[in-house]
């Protein structure tokens, strides 16, 4: 499957829009194939077999375009061709009994899903081909073009008429969940940008405060305590000043690494701001808590890390505060943890304090 992707050019990298037009394209084939088949074994109509082939080659050059990236260029020819061989269903091959006209409906929400309305050529598509469209269904119901090509008996016209209306009805169904799947899969990645950090992939302080506060939401029966750690990297200013900037992201992604290959899974890790770190440690008694704190101030210690060939040393200090020690809010159990935290910088960095407010 990845292979036949690759090979026509899909990809889910692709602009959403011209992800689409590969999308629509593959679905009108599919469409258009059981069609074919009554064209060759029920009505066994030489000018009509020739002229869907026709069209399977229309859409198969708008697979082509795709692929060389001519993404306005295919969009044109799919609409037109739908359009197109719409129009020679209804004004010319069949009567109106067979119901064709309702794939002119589809042609709307199709020109919406493929062209991007925030360039100028492809807004004119949508307004072209949705006119168009709505043009060609007034004519069809208020002006009698010609005498159907094609004579067909009551039960086909039935069983074109009930797959016209299956498609149509599929066709639209189809292009308005791809488009609201879409819309979620980028809500759902704006949501994960707003809650997590660009530089070390691990969450931020918004989503920190979301977790702090629906984990105070939760009653406090002594099984579902839960300890907060703010770290601050010792002295960061200097390894900016010294190695610079891009050392300084180093220094904070390895600290993230460090952090995150030490910690349990169910624990919450997230960037405080700056240099600082908040861990969030479930299930937990503030005794145990206090070791985990050190366990991880003694690793973060024990290696430096390499800039190019130059060692750079890290220390931290650690700031501990726990819920059983009856913060009013999660707030206030940040603020206990930042007052612990300056403590251990006041006493000479590099060490754990926990939180004065322990009863």
């Amino acid at each position: 499957m990845i292979s036949f992707q690759k090979a026509i050019g899909y990809s889910r990298d692709l602009e959403t829009k011209d992800k689409f037009a590969y999308i629509i394209a593959g679905f009108t084939i599919s469409i258009l194939t059981p069609f074919l088949a009554i064209y060759i074994l029920i009505i066994k109509s030489a000018i009509l077999t020739l002229s869907a082939l026709f069209f399977f080659l229309l859409l198969l050059t708008v697979i082509l375009l795709l692929k060389n990236r001519g993404y306005f260029a295919a969009k044109i020819l799919l609409c037109t061709a739908i359009l197109l061989q719409e129009m020679l269903l209804v004004f010319l091959w069949f009567s109106p009994d067979a119901n064709l006209k309702y794939f002119f409906f589809i042609i709307v929400p199709i020109s919406f899903l493929i062209f991007n309305s925030e360039r100028e050529k492809e807004r004119q598509g949508i307004v072209f081909f949705s006119a168009l469209s709505t043009i060609l269904i007034c004519i069809n119901e208020f002006v009698q073009i010609s005498q159907p090509k094609i004579t067909t008996t009551p039960s086909l016209n039935l069983l074109i008429s009930v797959m016209s209306v299956i498609s149509s009805i599929g066709a639209t169904a189809a292009v308005l969940y791809m488009y609201e799947k879409n819309i979620s899969r980028q809500h759902r990645k704006l949501d994960l940008l707003a809650q997590t950090d660009g530089l070390t992939g691990i969450y931020n302080r918004r989503a920190l405060i979301a977790m702090g506060k629906s984990l105070f939401q939760q009653p406090l029966d002594g099984k579902n305590g839960f300890a907060l750690l703010i770290f601050d990297l010792d002295h960061f200013k200097n390894v900016n000043d010294t190695f610079g900037h891009s050392a300084g992201d180093v220094v904070l992604q390895e600290m993230t690494k460090r952090l995150s290959e030490n910690i349990r899974e169910k624990d919450f890790l997230s960037r405080y701001g700056g240099e600082e770190f908040a861990l969030i440690l479930l299930d937990i008694d503030p005794d145990a808590a206090a070791v985990v704190a050190e366990d991880l101030r003694c690793k973060v210690e024990k290696q430096a890390i390499m800039w190019g060939t130059e060692p750079i040393s890290i220390t931290t200090s650690i700031g501990l505060s726990h819920r059983d020690f009856h913060p009013a809010d999660f707030d206030d159990l940040l603020r206990q943890s930042d007052a612990a935290l300056y403590r251990a910088k006041d006493k000479g960095r590099n060490r754990v304090e926990v939180s004065s407010s322990r009863a």
